[in-house]
This record gives C-alpha cells, structure tokens and sequence, in this order.
C-alpha cells in the first residue's frame, strides 16, 4: 500500500457527527424529537447501555456521555425518529439486514460512482423501504438523490430529510478516506432551518431544490473505495446500525474485538478501555473477560498486539516521526514505544525502519525476545 493510501485510511468517520458539543446537543434535541412524536427514547439510552442515565438526559445525563456514546446516541435516535416517520406514513421501519446490505454494496465496490450505482439498485430492489436514491451527473457535478415521503409533519419532514443526506455524505467520505465537499439541497422553504442546529451538518444547506441531494463535483466519483466489511464492524456507529453483538461465540467475540480496538486506534489515535469495548459490544466487562479468556487471549494481549500491528505498519510505510507514531499508537512518550519496540522485535524503532527498508515492505523480525 502506498503511503497516500496508508495515510487516507487514518481519515475518521466524524463527518455527520461533529465535535462533542455538537454531538449533545444534537442528541438532546433528537431524543426530544422522539418523545414528542410518541417515541420510546429510554429505548434508545438502552439500546446503547446508559438507560441509567435517562432520567436526567436533558441535563446532566448526556453532559457525562462519552464521545463514542454521544455518537451511539445520535445514531440510534436518528433510526428511531425515521422509524416514527416511516409508521406515519405507512412505510416498514428500517431494518439492521437494510444497513448490512448497503454497505456490502458499498465496501463490495472498486469507485465511489460504482457504489452510489449499487446502493440505488439497493434502494429500488428493497420497494422503497429506505427511500430512493439516483445518480446523475451534469455540469462537471454529481447530483445525488436522496429522498422518501416525508409525511405531514414539517419538523420531523426537514430532521429526515438532512439527516438522510448527511449520513450518506458522511458514508461516502468515508468510503474513499477524505471529505467530500458538497453542498446538500432540499425541497423544503428555508424558513424551516429554525428548527436545526446547522453545526451539526458538515455542508452548506440550499432550500427549494426540485428534491433533497447531495451535490459535489463528479470527479469524486472516480476515487476509489479503501474501506472492507471488517471496518465497517469495527465502528461502533456502524456496528449500531448492523445490530449491537450479543453472539457467545468467543472467537467471534475476540475477532470483533480486535477490530475494534485497531479502528479507533488508527482512526482516533487513541486507546479504547475495557469497559468502553464491552459497551460497544452489548456486554459486561466481565463477560467480555471471560469470551475472551475462552478464545485463549485477554483484552490487554489484544491491546498490544493492535498497537503492535499498526506501529510496523506505520514504520514500513510511512516517514512519520517516532515521537508521531508513538503518540498515534496512545502511547505516554516515545519512551514507551520504544520499550514496546524492544518487547515486540527485540530492535528499536529506528533500527526496524532501517532494516525494513533494507529488506523490503514483506520484513518480518519474528517475536522479540
């Protein structure tokens, strides 16, 4: 893989998120959204394992949520305000099958243009489940049709419809590991932004289109795909949509794990807790300990082997700092990569680069001492 590539896969999936305060916010105002409508927001606090938290979430409670739970949270709440709609207006709710479906046509796919083909053969093939979806393209831009029946609720109508572009938008960014820039359209009056926080949406927003679409030049569509199925069930948003893990298989249990641990690590460049993976994984911390004791590892072996895995990689194929790597890898200093270093391929740093380069990108040390 070339170090363009290398570096691309480092981009995050944060586009339809934001930054933590924008994250409450949206989250507060989505469950607000959904107990209004005759909604179960508890059930979406539960779904993601801080129902404790619920009686107090339009206050503190949300205030202490993670970032990672602030983003199960959105996610979960924005299913659960589409469901609503989709009950109004007679529509079957979306389904966790629907999710897995789009993004094995998505990942399954060599360009960005053949992925947005697939999802709208997908969305025609499932009778309009999750609505419609076409590609045109004219004037050098690439016109995405993102839409469904909004039904006669205007406020719930304008939430469906930006949230619906801004998931796809976010999605496609991170199919090709960079930010699309684009502008989304809607056939709605621009007197209904009142009703959202436009922080929230990473585009500019333009009312009175002919129909909701994103809109970005078409030379995106010729990037290609560098996501797999495995980073999809890495990201604890997506895992959401595929449906949370409760299978009692261990080994599946320590391959999802080790997935998950390595995503945020390259993407976030940071460390996730046990409790925090357990919660992503719909179980106890205990539990995890024993799924992962039964397929003959620990969370703190599969910790090290992540940080391992990636801190080669980015030694082979990258000119990146040690004192870089060392803190993408959430290391305390350069110090304590080093020491690792010594634990993994009993050579430092510098010397595996060296040596690497002399060797070629297939170097393997063997164990350390």
């Amino acid at each position: 893989m070339g170090r363009a590539v290398a570096v691309a896969k480092q981009a995050g999936f944060k586009g339809a998120f934001g930054g933590r305060d924008v994250l409450e916010r949206s989250a507060r105002t989505l469950l607000d959204l959904i107990d209004r409508h005759g909604g179960d927001a508890s059930a979406v606090l539960s779904s993601v394992g801080i129902a404790r938290k619920y009686r107090s979430y339009r206050t503190e409670g949300l205030a202490r949520a993670g970032v990672e739970e602030l983003r199960l949270v959105v996610t979960g709440a924005s299913v659960a305000a589409c469901n609503i709609q989709a009950r109004l207006v007679g529509r079957p709710p979306f389904r966790n099958g629907d999710w897995r479906l789009q993004f094995y046509c998505l990942v399954g796919s060599r360009t960005l243009r053949e992925a947005i083909g697939r999802s709208c053969e997908l969305f025609e093939a499932v009778d309009g489940r999750l609505g419609y979806m076409t590609l045109t393209e004219r004037g050098g831009l690439a016109h995405v049709g993102i839409g469904g029946d909004r039904g006669p609720d205007p406020e719930l109508g304008l939430f469906v419809a930006i949230q619906g572009l801004t998931m796809q938008h976010a999605i496609f960014s991170w199919l090709i590991g960079r930010d699309i820039p684009a502008v989304g359209q809607l056939d709605l009056p621009g007197s209904l932004l009142d009703l959202f926080d436009a922080a929230a949406v990473p585009f500019r927003l333009e009312f009175g289109a002919a129909e909701p679409a994103l809109v970005f030049p078409s030379t995106h569509l010729d990037q290609p795909v560098i996501r797999s199925i495995e980073d999809c069930e890495g990201i604890a948003t997506l895992t959401f949509l595929f449906g949370t893990v409760r299978r009692d298989d261990p080994d599946e249990i320590a391959a999802r794990t080790r997935r998950t641990i390595s995503l945020v690590l390259k993407e976030e460049q940071r460390m996730l807790p046990l409790d925090r993976v357990a919660t992503m994984l719909g179980m106890s911390r205990m539990t995890l300990r024993r799924r992962l004791s039964a397929a003959g590892t620990s969370f703190n072996r599969i910790r090290d082997e992540c940080r391992k895995s990636l801190g080669l990689e980015l030694l082979r194929q990258s000119d990146l700092l040690i004192e870089e790597i060392a803190h993408r890898l959430d290391f305390c200093d350069s110090d304590a990569f080093r020491q690792a270093m010594r634990s993994w391929v009993a050579m430092s740093p510098t010397e595996y680069r060296r040596r690497a380069a002399e060797t070629g990108a297939g170097f393997d040390p063997g164990p350390g001492r």
